[in-house]
């Protein structure tokens, strides 16, 4: 941090006179200055509320070296209106700090400083999760590192959500991770097992990888209630002989007709693990951010698939899956639909 001193209207008034600044180029001369948090405020007129809770996660892994510069304009009565940053700042408040670097404006009207924090919330890119997590990778991140070495086992690319034959779906993978690494582990291996990445690319889309991941996990739980769980060579087997494509337009066809085919409910993940699975645990929303919920419809259409020419017990139930209370939306019409009019399961 810079310890030049606190920064007032006077001391920065003085310096910028030394410097024989024209009054139009003052309006946007800027000083790294270190200033009392005290004095910082947040003029409602233009800023948004703080998250308090962002706040607290700052101050729970606060580094200097990720706090930046925010940005401020100095008023004339001595007070420092924040135009970004006042989450950090608020965060370093929190771990008692009284002091922050910032980087200090002269002179600005009200609209000149609402322009700044539209532009600054508005202009800039943020990164995205891959390219976060590959710079994840190159800090060492454990989570990353971890991630980029399970991809490597499996023999998977990483690319943008749209780069052919390369896995971009980077941040369903993580979820996947946090929730059970032995069942992604299984979701990726399955995958590779069956298709090759040479002949087609939808192999590696969010909407396949997560169909499959949620009927792994199906059968994991299924397993964990001494259940009639697939086998997975039939599964294979029945992978082998469809196009992850098709899983595409099934998908579409039940948009096409109304049901809502996002991803649906939670709770079914508490069996995944270990030591995780009271209901009150579950309640917990640290528990539920290491989760990763199910594709119902995409599950759904797999054991559809999986139970083609089977008969009797040998078929597996789904009515497990439909009647789950935080489901909010009937999925027997989907079933009725895949199988063609018939409620049989």
């Amino acid at each position: 941090m810079h310890h030049g001193g606190i920064m007032t209207y006077d001391k920065f008034k003085n310096i910028i006179n030394k410097k024989s600044v024209s009054s139009e180029v003052l309006k946007y001369e800027t000083l790294d200055e270190e200033i009392e948090i005290q004095k910082t405020f947040v003029d409602m007129s233009y800023q948004r509320d703080i998250n308090k809770t962002l706040a607290r996660n700052i101050a729970a892994v606060f580094e200097w070296k990720k706090f930046g510069r925010p940005l401020v304009s100095l008023r004339s009565d001595g007070r420092f209106a924040i135009i970004d940053g006042q989450t950090r700042i608020y965060g370093a408040k929190i771990n008692n700090f009284t002091e922050v670097p910032c980087v200090v404006y002269l002179d600005l009207t009200i609209e000149e400083e609402a322009y700044l924090y539209k532009s600054h919330n508005t202009e800039r890119k943020k990164p995205s999760k891959l390219e976060l997590f590959k710079s994840g990778i190159r800090a060492n991140e454990e989570e990353d590192v971890a991630i980029a070495l399970l991809l490597k086992k499996h023999g998977i690319p990483v690319g943008g959500s749209n780069a052919k034959n390369q896995l971009g779906c980077i941040e369903l993978v993580r979820k996947g991770y946090r929730a059970n690494v032995d069942l992604i582990d299984q979701t990726l291996g399955i995958i590779n097992d069956v298709y090759d990445s040479a002949t087609t690319n939808y192999m590696y889309q969010s909407y396949f990888v997560h169909s499959i991941y949620s009927f792994i996990s199906y059968r994991h739980i299924l397993e964990s209630k001494s259940e009639r769980a697939p086998d997975m060579d039939r599964f294979k087997d029945v992978l082998s002989r469809k196009h992850p494509k098709s899983l595409s337009d099934e998908i579409k066809k039940m948009t096409s007709v109304g049901i809502n085919t996002g991803v649906g409910t939670e709770m079914q993940f508490a069996d995944t693990r270990a030591g995780s699975t009271t209901g009150q645990d579950w309640k917990s929303n640290s528990l539920r951010r290491q989760t990763l919920r199910l594709h119902p419809v995409g599950l759904l259409i797999l054991i559809q698939w999986y139970n083609k020419g089977l008969r009797g017990n040998k078929k597996l139930s789904t009515d497990w899956i439909l009647d789950l209370p935080s489901l909010t939306k009937n999925y027997k019409e989907v079933l009725v639909i895949l199988n063609g009019g018939s409620n049989d399961s």
